[in-house]
C-alpha cells in the first residue's frame, strides 16, 4: 500500500482545520520527513487519512472528522505541555 500524508493548519479563531498539503508515495515520505525535521508532530490514523486526502486542499476538514480531530489536537496539545 502506498504510503499517504495529509498535513493541517488550524489559524487560531478559524471555525475549523483546513487541508494545507496531501501527498501519495515518495511525496509523502517526504512531507513527513520535513514535519519531522520541523518538529512538526505527526499522527498515524489510517481511517482518518483516507477520508481527508479525498479532499482538496484548502478544503475545511468534514464535519464526520472533527471528533476525531478534536481527541488528535487535544493530545498533541497535552504532549507539547511537557
Amino acid at each position: 500500500m502506498r504510503r499517504q500524508a495529509v498535513a493541517l493548519t488550524y489559524p487560531e479563531g478559524a471555525a475549523a482545520p483546513f487541508i494545507s498539503a496531501c501527498a501519495a508515495g515518495q511525496t509523502a515520505e517526504r512531507v513527513l520527513a520535513i514535519a519531522a525535521e520541523h518538529g512538526v508532530p505527526v499522527v498515524e490514523h489510517a481511517g482518518l487519512v483516507q477520508v481527508l486526502s479525498q479532499q482538496t486542499v484548502g478544503d475545511i476538514v468534514p464535519e464526520e472528522t472533527w471528533v476525531i480531530l478534536a481527541k488528535i489536537f487535544a493530545f498533541i496539545m497535552e504532549k507539547e505541555k511537557d
